[in-house]
Parts: structure tokens; sequence; C-alpha cells
């Protein structure tokens, strides 16, 4: 994106991204840019993880992002995990390999971690 379209529109688009997943998150749940790029979900009490990070993924691809007047295609790659009784860096490590699979396997897509 920055290569393309420059810094300023990279910044604007990760922040549409934050603003999209925080939308779509669960109350109890939690979203956080982890990385240069890289978003993670991680969830409590949800019985449906894969719909709920799927449904994001949907999101993110179907809303029209524009900046200064161009509309820029918009992907994610989302790393999903469901907050257990391990420790919690474990559970961000759960999300961040599960995010670094769904990279790896074309991207545009969320992985459970």
């Amino acid at each position: 994106m920055n290569d393309t379209y420059g810094h300023r529109a990279g910044d604007a688009a990760l922040h549409h991204i934050a603003q999209t997943l925080r939308a779509n998150c669960p109350d109890d749940g939690f979203v956080g840019r982890y990385g240069g790029e890289e978003f993670l979900m991680v969830l409590e009490d949800v019985d449906d993880v894969r719909s709920i990070a799927d449904n994001v993924v949907t999101v993110v691809r179907d809303t029209r992002f524009s900046f200064e007047g161009t509309e820029i295609p918009m992907t994610v790659s989302l790393g999903a995990s469901l907050a257990g009784a391990e420790p919690g860096t474990l559970v961000f490590e759960r999300a961040d390999a599960a995010l670094y699979h769904a990279k790896s396997s074309g991207r545009d897509q969320a992985k459970i971690g």
C-alpha cells in the first residue's frame, strides 16, 4: 500500500481496518495491532470464532476504502484465537501463528490458532 499510494494512504488504511475490526468484534473480544500491518483478534466465550473472523475478512473486502478520491481495494489476513486457561502470552502467540498461516496460505483470509 505504502509503495503504491504513499504512507498517508497506508496510515489511513490501517485506521480503516482497525475501525472495521472493532465494529465487528464482540464486546468481550480484543482486537489490536500487533505489528506494522498485522492485526490479531482474541475472543472469549464465543461459540463460533471461525464465523466472526471470516465475517471480518469479508467486511474488509466488501467495504470501499477511498483516499483522496481514489478507491483502493482492501483485504486483510487475520489470526484469531480463543482466550483460554493458558497465560495471555500464549493466546497472542497462537493468534500470531494463525496470522502467519493466513498470510502464507494466500492472504485475504482468517485462520484460528
